[in-house]
């Protein structure tokens, strides 16, 4: 369960890194 948590938590922090680099090439686009 642990375990699982902390691939959660990596996944989460992945997808919110990817967002960030997507909302920076967005205002770089601009």
């Amino acid at each position: 369960m642990q375990k699982t948590k902390i691939l959660l938590d990596k996944f989460n922090l992945s997808l919110k890194t990817l967002d960030d680099a997507i909302i920076e090439s967005q205002i770089l686009n601009i």
